[in-house]
């Protein structure tokens, strides 16, 4: 989902809703809008009668094909949130300014900036986790340059074509491959006259062995998921998964499928498609289709596995090897072990949500717990499935949930909420006062003692320290004078507001110099610097030709 919004820098990072970059998806927008053709992150930010469609506009049930996920319950879709990277390097952070056609690096110890010319238009930018290396895809010139930070404080740099008209970047782990492709979920619905929605680029990122390739995949590609080991990639499109051996890759060549389709005339496509680690299986779910279907990715054989009701999310722990299917209309929660309950469906355990509903989970990095939430209704509860006994709790809330972050250790969960309509006010009821309210939740799980926190405004951006001790979010609401960055200790609950002087578009953690860098809507470009320590702030504005001013 993208909004055209002008902002004077571009930063491709952290956790924005399917945006190709944070600058472009703007602030987010208000429940109140109550019209169709308005921006939404979830089915319960559009009025009754409208869902919120793939491009992220309320549209009215029943002009799109995508309303009919509804299913039996009768409510509008669940709205999954996609969260992108953060562009952090080792102590570096890298801010893409289209205006200028470069990248500005900006050391977040000195402060020192470095600007670096690159291809027309940058907008999505990658790092290599760990490294002071980023990839940056060029738009308008159909490049991609590889920063590769020396010692020196300098930079190499390397600059490869790619297919024209892609929009999204995709790093493998490891770093050492990416792959530009166009993800038509992320244009915002502008699409060029001559567009390919069939051809990727990849791109080997090693020093000294830098390369880019062409290649022909099947149509509407939408996802890039990796091997654990970052060797194989797998392309995901409307009616297969195109394998790529990317040692293998050294001249333009079409792609073959795996088909995830028995009947491509017949049957819609698979709504989400994930691929085990190993690449042994995909797995997909849509609606109708009454469970999941599995791909075995060596022998294209296909299986359908009936689990009772359609599904509406579908996630695997991050080792592979047990896939979280919500049955939302069942109100269900089928949990499946692979590769054993492949081959024995029977043996697949059915978790039930009771009188709750859940359309959705979210896993914990660990595979422990999911926690389970619908945004296509109000309802004030957040359920947690410890994967390990198999069992779930209910929490109940203060208010509907729009999304659900987990910390890195799976112990606390961080609860965005959606609000009604309407602005609250003193002859409102109280508990009328806190649905019209925009605020957000912390959840420790273990004891169930959970904080609501009210904000003013849409609560923005989420970023964690990796060390779970602390998480930050980001508020701006030009009109209400709401700019901040909420310091959020996780163990107390206790919350700081860091002031800005901007309204804030980005931001993210950079664990070796302890600091949260924050991008800012400014003419000239700004970054603040928070001390994760004490709260302390410096700024860095103007990166145009290199000058800055610190604050």
């Amino acid at each position: 989902m993208t909004q055209r919004a002008m902002f004077a820098i571009l930063v491709t990072i952290s956790f924005g809703c399917g945006a190709e970059d944070a600058a472009s998806e703007g602030a987010p927008p208000k429940a109140d809008g109550g019209a169709t053709g308005t921006r939404c992150f979830g089915a319960n930010d559009c009025p009754p009668g409208s869902f919120c469609n793939e491009f992220g506009y309320c549209t009215a049930l029943g002009t799109d094909a995508g309303s009919s996920d509804g299913g039996d319950s009768g409510l509008p879709p669940e709205v999954e949130q996609q969260r992108d990277p953060p562009a952090s390097g080792k102590v570096y952070v890298y801010v893409a300014v289209p205006s200028q056609d470069m990248v500005a690096k900006i050391h977040s110890q000195t402060l020192q900036v470095r600007s670096i010319k690159v291809g027309k238009d940058p907008g999505v930018l990658r790092t290599i986790p760990g490294q002071d290396v980023a990839v940056v895809l060029s738009r308008q010139s159909n490049t991609i340059s590889i920063l590769r930070s020396r010692a020196d404080g300098d930079d190499d740099i390397l600059t490869l074509n790619v297919a024209p008209g892609l929009n999204q970047l995709a790093l493998a782990p490891g770093g050492k491959w990416a792959i530009a492709y166009f993800d038509v979920t992320r244009s915002g619905g502008t699409i060029s006259a001559k567009q390919t929605f069939q051809e990727v680029t990849v791109a080997h990122l090693e020093a000294g062995k830098e390369s880019a390739v062409d290649l022909t995949v099947g149509f509407r590609p939408s996802m890039i998921q990796f091997s654990a080991d970052g060797e194989q990639a797998y392309v995901v499109t409307e009616q297969g998964v195109s394998v790529i051996e990317l040692a293998k890759v050294t001249k333009p060549a079409i792609v073959p499928t795996v088909p995830l389709l028995l009947d491509p005339l017949a049957e819609g496509k698979l709504e989400e498609v994930l691929v085990t680690g190993d690449g042994a299986f995909a797995l997909g779910r849509r609606a109708g289709l009454n469970g999941v279907r599995v791909v075995d990715l060596t022998t294209s054989s296909i299986q359908d596995i009936d689990l009772g009701g359609d599904a509406t999310d579908l996630d695997l722990t991050e080792d592979g090897k047990l896939a979280v299917v919500v049955l939302r209309d069942t109100q269900q929660v089928a949990l499946i072990d692979i590769p054993g309950d492949l081959t024995d469906p029977s043996q697949i355990d059915t978790l039930a949500t009771g009188s709750f509903t859940a359309g959705q989970a979210v896993l914990t990095k660990d595979g422990k717990r999911a926690f389970l939430f619908t945004n296509a209704s109000s309802q004030e509860v957040l359920l947690v499935a410890d994967l390990t006994s198999r069992q779930i709790s209910a929490h109940p809330l203060k208010k509907g949930v729009r999304t659900v972050y987990s910390s890195p250790d799976g112990k606390t969960a961080l609860i965005l909420h959606n609000k009604v309509p309407g602005t609250p006010g003193p002859t409102d009821d109280f508990e009328t006062y806190l649905d019209k309210s925009y605020g957000y939740s912390l959840l420790k799980v273990d004891t169930s003692f959970d904080k609501l926190l009210l904000t003013g405004t849409d609560p923005g951006e989420v970023a964690f320290d990796p060390a779970s001790a602390s998480a930050y979010m980001l508020l701006g609401d030009s009109a209400a004078g709401i700019r901040s960055a909420e310091a959020i200790d996780l163990e107390g609950f206790l919350v700081e507001s860091v002031a800005l002087g901007s309204p804030p578009v980005a931001l993210g953690v950079i664990p070796a110099t302890k600091a949260v860098y924050v991008a800012q809507s400014h003419p000239l470009g700004r970054v603040t610097f928070i001390d994760m320590g004490d709260h302390q702030t410096r700024t860095v504005t103007g990166f145009e030709l290199n000058s800055h001013i610190i604050e």
